[in-house]
């Protein structure tokens, strides 16, 4: 629902940022943390005083320094120099420095890492920060460190262990008599928890209760995404009178400070608050400023919410054209954010992993990134074993929900396409053909049932019959290709193709292409037994058949091509019937094609023409 707002959980104090310049090293890196957020060019200048400070400074403090221009690049959008730091951070974080810069230097790391998509580099990096604090008995370290966890939770979906957490600190910082200023951050990120579970009553107590405590000029760019929130919370409640005053002043706070990424987080809520209820005109307009907002600053979780959103409002709008465009862009992007997360793991285990004895390991990891992932994440889990029963419980969580959600909405959401085959599924392919507007009408569909499927998989078993569904899957992307049509799974052994500006003869040579290809494949199972494949077709034009009150032009024909599958399944299979109107021949309802064909309103084509 919102982009992702990592708190600045280490010791933030809220005093007045004196004028002269700091006079340690130290000074300088709790200047800049105090200045990254709200004032990113300013932080940048505290860095490069800092670095030129002719003063002793361990290698812990130069990565503390470097952590926060990091951070101040990446609010500024420069997410390549960014990643960069990162890499640097990475190789100091294990040499010299007191144990407390240390592991403060390992907690900023982990935000680094996982700003920058990399979940399972943050996980390991907060669990090395965990295993220093416990062996120097460094108790005060654990609130960052719960909060870190926290906010991975959070992100991982995991929210009532993520809102336990956030309690618990809350709980913690009451009972040591901490001010109520310094829990600003914990109460600002367990209200996005909530929000994100739906509990929008719950997150509005906080929301209301952190408004007024960002009183330092500072917090302004977090005062206004709380003022959105809460805009958004109030929104989702019906409240929509005060939900419009509190957008409203978000907005003018916003325009105090040039935050593009902050605004595009409130544009987006705008959008999906328009889109609740029912102001399409309204809700596009934000939706495509949020994504202009989100594609300025290059970061690619927002711009993917912001797309998404801008999909279901196009769709809803019937815009079906733009929407596919975005969508695919949508699918492209994502595909390349798992890409750079992956290449972002792999610099990171070359920079921290120098022996010898690594490199087959990291050889086989740039040979196949899906098993990198697995392997390391396992790896992962038993070293957490070391961990308290808590911490160890809650990593493991956390590391297996990040691994299953990327995979999940990589098969299953984002590139809807089906999972096994890598072909469009039905909602794709259908949503391609309304994408054709008119010109629709002058296409053909094709129904394709693979003939004794069941068969197959009860004589060779599952694994077989995934191994054929792939090959026959493999030759009908290629002849869609071909031919120029549009393909995709229908569900089962069942496949669908699209044939845009589709004649008799080409759609005729398009059928005998699928059914002799299936019957030509080259199947083998394990012990090189041959397995024998054929297919039943059917197809007819999306003219000539009549359309009733509700149906997609695309509806009458795809019923049609069924009758005809089942007229070649009864024919003896491994062969194709289509039904072509004859010339000057009115509209017919396909129940009725039987009827058509006897009396010549339409012609019987049969794959291959003799049997």
């Amino acid at each position: 629902m919102h982009a992702f707002l990592i708190a600045t959980l280490i010791a933030l104090q809220a005093s007045p940022t004196p004028e002269p310049l700091p006079e340690t090293v130290e000074g300088s890196i709790e200047r800049c943390e105090m200045m990254e957020y709200a004032d990113p060019e300013g932080a940048l200048r505290i860095v490069e005083h800092g670095l030129s400070l002719d003063a002793p400074r361990s290698a812990a403090q130069r990565g503390l320094l470097l952590a926060c221009r990091a951070w101040s690049q990446i609010q500024l959008g420069r997410l390549d120099e960014a990643r960069e730091l990162t890499l640097e951070i990475e190789a100091l974080a294990g040499q010299d420095g007191s144990a407390d810069d240390r592991v403060g230097l390992l907690i900023r790391l982990s935000q680094l890492h996982f700003r920058g998509g990399d979940g399972i580099s943050a996980l390991e990096t907060v669990e090395r920060a965990q295993q220093l604090a416990e062996a120097e008995a460094l108790v005060e370290v654990l609130p960052p460190i719960l909060g870190n966890i926290a906010i991975y939770l959070t992100e991982a979906g995991q929210f009532d262990a993520a809102i336990a957490h956030f309690e618990r600190l809350l709980a913690m910082a009451e009972a040591d008599g901490t001010e109520p200023g310094r829990l600003v951050p914990v109460r600002f990120n367990l209200a996005r928890a909530l929000m994100l579970d739906g509990r929008y009553g719950d997150a509005i107590e906080h929301l209301e209760w952190l408004i007024p405590a960002m009183s330092d000029p500072r917090e302004a760019p977090r005062q206004a995404s709380a003022m959105s929130m809460l805009g958004f919370a109030l929104g989702k409640l019906g409240e929509t009178e005060r939900s419009d005053d509190m957008m409203a002043r978000a907005e003018a706070l916003h325009q105090q400070f040039d935050n593009p990424g902050e605004l595009s987080v409130l544009r987006k809520d705008q959008a999906e608050l328009a889109l609740d209820r029912g102001k399409l005109e309204l809700a596009e307009r934000y939706g495509r400023e949020a994504l202009d907002l989100a594609r300025q600053i290059q970061y690619e979780r927002s711009v993917l919410d912001a797309l998404s959103l801008l999909v279901d409002i196009l769709e809803q709008g019937g815009q079906y054209e733009e929407a596919l465009a975005l969508h695919r862009e949508f699918a492209e992007r994502k595909q390349g954010l798992l890409e750079t997360s992956q290449r972002s793991r792999l610099n990171t285990l070359e920079a921290r992993l120098g022996m010898q004895q690594q490199a087959r390991e990291l050889d086989e990891l740039r040979q196949a990134a899906e098993l990198r992932e697995l392997r390391l994440a396992e790896e992962s889990f038993r070293r957490r074993v070391a961990w308290t029963a808590l911490i160890a419980v809650v990593i493991a969580a956390i590391g297996l929900s990040i691994w299953q959600r990327a995979n999940q909405q990589r098969l299953l959401r984002i590139s809807r396409t089906d999972p096994l085959t890598g072909l469009a599924n039905r909602r794709f392919l259908t949503l391609q053909m309304q994408s054709q507007g008119e010109t629709v009408q002058r296409g053909a569909l094709l129904l394709l049932d693979l003939d004794h499927f069941k068969s197959i998989n009860d004589r060779y078993g599952h694994d077989v019959g995934d191994q054929v569904l792939l090959e026959v899957s493999a030759l009908i992307d290629d002849l869609a290709d071909a031919h120029g049509a549009l393909c995709g799974r229908w569900g089962g052994e069942e496949f669908a193709l699209f044939l845009p500006e589709a004649t008799d003869a080409a759609t005729e040579s398009l059928a005998e292409a699928l059914r002799s290809g299936i019957d030509g494949l080259e199947i083998r199972n394990e012990t090189g037994e041959h397995i024998s494949v054929t297919a039943s077709l059917g197809f007819a034009p999306i003219r000539g058949l009549q359309l009733d009150s509700g149906q997609e032009v695309w509806e009458p024909a795809l019923k049609a091509a069924d009758l005809l599958l089942y007229r070649a399944k009864d024919a003896g299979r491994n062969c194709g019937f289509g039904a072509w109107p004859a010339e000057g021949s009115g509209a017919i309802n396909p129940l009725a094609l039987g009827e058509a064909l006897e009396a010549g309103r339409f012609r019987l084509i049969r794959v291959p023409e003799t049997g």
